[in-house]
């Protein structure tokens, strides 16, 4: 993930040309930095069919091949635009670009600015956004069947330093968001509640929170009845996890989130029919 400034043109293979309804090619901030030979030749393209609708996607291949290929990306009508559709169509141009085995790309981020949204918040977003695009979960693979061809995305904006802060910002949550998956997807054979608390431990370590982890009597002491009685149904036993982050000034109230961390939900005494048990896994995405 790299960023530049306006007015030079990308190193990238491929320049995303992401056009809302009735915007013409011209006006795109990328179209003045084709030659004279790839704008006439954009232009001509554009006029035999690509009408900017929702979801329109076409693929240029440049005869010069400076620069290789241009992506045309229908973004629809400008009033419909949102934080949810740009988050859309970031994930979009990712699987594009692999399907088409592009290696690398480059985005102009202003041009795609939705309703009350500073360019280092778009960044931001735009960063969590393609490298959880980028998640596989790979863990019992040997090897991937279909390597991804995208290596690399390039980010235009108008002020190269003042999205510095949103890229660390954006990896740092992409990161610990994709790790969420990892224990998530983890079959609950795998992770069980003490190696969940593991996982917790080498968290903390990291990230410098303080960690407490309740056995059972620990539990028992604490009166927390529920949750030593769900355990009951298992040979595993249980644990709670309690981290704690103090970032922040002494007179500052306390935020306290709460996850549910049950590793396996297999319905206890009701139990869950085999199409609803099979993801139940996941019931501790909340704790993760």
């Amino acid at each position: 993930m790299t960023r530049s400034s306006e007015g030079k043109r990308p190193a990238a293979d491929a320049l995303i040309f992401a056009l809302f309804a009735k915007e013409r090619i011209q006006n795109h901030p990328f179209y003045k930095l084709l030659s004279p030979a790839n704008q006439r030749y954009l232009q001509t393209f554009v006029k035999k069919g690509f009408h900017n609708g929702k979801g329109e996607v076409d693929f240029v291949v440049f005869p010069d091949g400076k620069p290789a290929t241009a992506f045309l990306v229908g973004l629809g009508p400008k009033q419909e635009w949102s934080r949810k559709r740009f988050i859309f169509h970031t994930r979009q141009l990712v699987s594009i670009a692999n399907g088409e085995k592009i290696a690398s790309i480059a985005v102009h981020l202003p041009s795609l600015a939705f309703p009350y949204s500073a360019v280092s918040h778009m960044a931001r977003t735009t960063i969590v956004s393609l490298l959880m695009a980028e998640y596989k979960f790979s863990k019992y693979q040997k090897q991937e069947k279909k390597q991804r061809s995208l290596k690399r995305v390039e980010l235009v904006v108008s002020d190269e330093a003042g999205v510095a802060q949103a890229f660390h910002e954006g990896k740092i949550i992409a990161r610990y968001v994709n790790n969420c998956r990892d224990l998530a997807n983890t079959p609950g054979s795998d992770m069980t509640p003490q190696l969940l608390a593991n996982n917790a431990a080498e968290l903390a370590k990291k990230t410098g929170c303080a960690i407490r982890v309740f056995d059972r009597k620990a539990m028992e002491k604490e009166k927390m009845g529920a949750i030593v009685g769900v355990s009951k149904g298992s040979i595993e036993e249980p644990r709670f996890i309690i981290m704690e982050y103090k970032g922040g000034n002494k007179t500052d109230a306390p935020l306290v989130f709460v996850g549910k961390g049950v590793t396996f939900d297999s319905g206890g005494i009701n139990l869950k029919s085999s199409q609803a048990m099979y993801e139940m896994h996941m019931d501790m995405s909340g704790g993760a």
